[in-house]
């Protein structure tokens, strides 16, 4: 297992997710805002995951409303991009279609017969829905790997479900995911 500063992965992901929440509160001052983008970059790099990305249901399309993504990734999966719901991991894990961590889309039959499973190269996936108080599902918070994860385990899904509950709450706050113009040191 992973440990940075004495916390393991999930530990981690919680932490920042709190942080986020925090920074974000109606109480909380714009200069000490996180943006989403540092939030997802700190779950990426805490979960070793390739890429984290916060999507949004609109007519029946994922919106990419946020993404963090290095290397190939990151010109493939662009904040603003979208494609059929209907044709998403996401889509199929808010309805209970696929579990919300999947070590190996390989083992998967589901999964793996996804054409975006090869077209994204996903090889693990971990996913948690942003659901609004009122019920609604906003989308999902989502890690993919290029690499399968038998590592992967319920804290780290408990810890993703964290972030998503942050992000719901900050749209619940301001009806949008609330951006600033604050960069780590």
């Amino acid at each position: 297992m992973e440990r940075t500063r004495g916390r393991d992965r999930a530990e981690q992901v919680f932490a920042a997710a709190q942080d986020y929440a925090r920074a974000t509160s109606e109480d909380a001052s714009p200069e000490i805002y996180r943006p989403m983008t540092f939030l997802l970059a700190q779950v990426r790099r805490s979960l070793a995951m390739d890429v984290v990305f916060v999507s949004q249901f609109i007519d029946r399309e994922r919106v990419f409303e946020v993404v963090s993504a290095e290397g190939e990734a990151a010109s493939v999966m662009v904040t603003g991009g979208s494609d059929p719901l209907l044709d998403t991991y996401c889509q199929r894990i808010v309805d209970g279609r696929l579990p919300a961590i999947i070590p190996d889309t390989g083992a998967s039959p589901e999964a793996s017969s996804l054409a975006i499973t090869q077209v994204l190269n996903i090889r693990a996936y971990l996913s948690a829905p942003v659901v609004l108080p009122n019920g609604q599902v906003f989308g999902t918070v989502c890690c993919i790997s290029h690499t399968a994860r038998s590592d992967l385990r319920e804290a780290d899904a408990k810890a993703l479900a964290a972030v998503a509950q942050a992000v719901a709450a900050s749209v619940t706050r301001s009806g949008a995911i609330r951006y600033a113009s604050w960069t780590p040191d």
